[in-house]
């Protein structure tokens, strides 16, 4: 899935709906099946049967709507990082960010505190650890110091 880019809640959403909603005809099986495949690569799980379908989807939705993964790949994305990049800053494996983007895993405290803007401290000392250049121009602006 690295390199592709992932729809967003709300595109997922749509999706789901289209199928249970029964917006498709009989006539449009196939077209059925290939968004039940697409939500399988989506979300990363498969679907046994149609009671299987709609509990899965209705718990990832559910995560998704409590989880800011979906903001957290958006804002990766907005800023030009990948994957790679994001992980090594906030220090996790680009295995576990790619997760928690997806809604499978729960925002790491470091990941929380960069979608709120309060990690420039933390950003900081990852890019010196990193050689800085090529984060730093994209990373959060540095916050006034106290009493300058």
């Amino acid at each position: 899935m690295s390199g592709q880019h992932r729809r967003t809640p709300e595109q997922i959403k749509a999706l789901y709906s289209a199928i249970v909603n029964r917006e498709m005809t009989d006539s449009h099986l196939s077209e059925r099946a290939d968004i039940v495949r697409t939500l399988e690569r989506e979300t990363g799980m498969e679907f046994k049967d149609t009671a299987d379908f709609k509990s899965k989807m209705d718990a990832f939705l559910a995560r998704a709507a409590n989880t800011g993964g979906f903001k957290l790949r958006d804002e990766r994305q907005r800023r030009g990082w990948s994957i790679s990049t994001l992980a090594k800053i906030l220090d996790l494996s680009p295995r576990h960010l790619a997760r928690i983007e997806a809604g499978q895993a729960p925002l790491s405290n470091g990941a929380f505190a960069f979608l709120h803007g309060d990690v420039n401290g933390k950003i900081k000392s990852r890019q010196n650890r990193l050689g800085g250049a090529n984060v730093r121009k994209n990373a959060i602006p540095d916050t006034p110091q106290r009493g300058a």
